[in-house]
């Protein structure tokens, strides 16, 4: 676990929150430019299972990329939600090549980014969701609105 005290200024390098999945934080700003390598690792859906940063200032993505990779035999199914970098403050750029939404890759199922997770910006990965079926009582609640716009429209025509 390599927990930092005071701002970092990444602009070289890889930094990754432990030598197998852990939970680290940033006491201080996370400045990101360069050719500087935030590595993630995945191993479970549980926290510390996978990689967290928790970032107590703002994260400034000015450059540098996100490598994610998986630990212990590990597989991305579908349904499954990552939240990898927390920030108390402001979050601002993205990593190269994955705006909102980007495919981080395929790690068994796709895997994207969002940078609106959690307070609406931490940065998360998620799988494809899988199909949500109806439930029959929302079938029910518009067949029966249909039916009560069909009574209105009778009476006004009278």
């Amino acid at each position: 676990v390599v927990n930092i005290v005071g701002d970092f200024n990444h602009d070289t390098g890889t930094y990754a929150p432990g030598a197998s999945p852990a939970i680290s934080s940033l006491a201080g700003d996370y400045n990101m430019s360069g050719s500087s390598l935030l590595e993630i690792e995945l191993g479970g859906t549980t926290p510390g299972l996978f990689d967290q940063l928790i970032i107590e200032g703002d994260m400034n993505i000015f450059g540098g990329s996100l490598s994610v990779s998986l630990f212990d035999d590990f597989t991305v199914s579908t349904n499954q939600y990552f939240d990898v970098v927390t920030i108390d403050g402001v979050l601002s750029g993205t990593f190269g090549g994955l705006g909102e939404g980007g495919l981080v890759g395929n790690f068994g199922e796709d895997l994207f980014i969002t940078y609106l997770a959690g307070d609406g910006n931490d940065i998360a990965l998620y799988s494809t969701l899988a199909a949500v079926p109806i439930p029959a009582g929302v079938w029910l609640f518009g067949s029966g609105l249909l039916g009560l716009f069909g009574i209105a429209r009778r009476k006004k025509a009278v």
